[in-house]
Parts: C-alpha cells; structure tokens; sequence
C-alpha cells in the first residue's frame, strides 16, 4: 500500500486520510505578556476549524516568573478535544477545561489549566478559543498552539 500526500495530509493508495496536516500556529498571546495566577487568557482562537476530532499541542520554548527572569517552564502539552464547526458559539456555556498532557524539560510551578469557551466577542456569542490559566503570574516566549485533525464525523 502506498502513500502520498495532497491538501488534506497523508493519505493512502484509496485517498483515505492517515493523518492530517496540522495548522498553522494558532497562537494569538503576545511573547512576554504577563497573565496573573488564576486569570484565564485567551491565547488562540479555533473557531476556524472544522467538524471532527483534534489534537491540540502547545509549546513554548520559556514560562518565567512574572516578577523576574527565573526560567519556570521549558514544555510542551497536548490534549485531544470533539469541535463542531460552527460560525459561533454561545456564550452561556461555561468554560470547558481541556485535559492536558505535559512533557516537562524543567518545571518549577505547578501546571497551567487550559480551556475552551466562547470568546464573547458578538454579543451573546463569539469565536471558539483557547484559554490558559497559570498557577502563578506568569510569562511566555515562543507560545505556540497548534490543531491537528484527528477524526471525521
């Protein structure tokens, strides 16, 4: 069986997809901002993406302390989430918390919370975003996310 690959990633010999390609960077947090402990921040919007099962990975290359230059974080995290698409998305619904799995080069605070919600930005609905919430005030360099289709539906 062979394969190759086309617009929509690897597929096989029956252009069945194997694996998707995954997005661009996703991130819309500013390197180096500042988030307080328990302030949930959105830092990327997904309401771009289709109908289907996703992968969400999260890198960055720093978190440091928000006070000073100490380095508390060298990691990268994903989780795996349903999404359906849609233009919108209602505002009443409660932040959803996104398991995550982290692999840590070093670590020195507890982990951050990620969440899906609405983003607010139309009234009584808007775009379905990535949230973050840090255990202590905290800053990143080199914020990446990134989704990766897994499923159709």
């Amino acid at each position: 069986m062979g394969f190759h690959l086309d617009k929509d990633g690897l597929v096989d010999s029956n252009n069945i997809r194997v694996v998707q390609s995954r997005s661009a960077n996703l991130s819309s947090y500013t390197n180096m901002t500042i988030i307080s402990a328990g302030t949930k921040t959105k830092v990327a919007e997904l309401n771009g993406l289709s109908t289907g099962g996703y992968l969400i990975s999260v890198y960055w290359t720093g978190g440091y302390s928000a006070t000073t230059t100490n380095l508390h974080w060298e990691t990268s995290g994903n989780g795996v989430v349903g999404i359906v698409s849609a233009s919108s998305y209602y505002n009443s619904n409660p932040f959803e918390p996104l398991a995550m799995n982290f692999s840590h080069h070093h670590r020195t605070t507890g982990n951050p919370t990620f969440y899906l919600d609405s983003d607010n930005s139309a009234g009584a609905y808007g775009k379905l975003s990535l949230f973050l919430q840090p255990a202590v005030d905290e800053k990143f360099q080199g914020f990446q996310v990134y989704a990766q289709r897994l499923t159709d539906y």
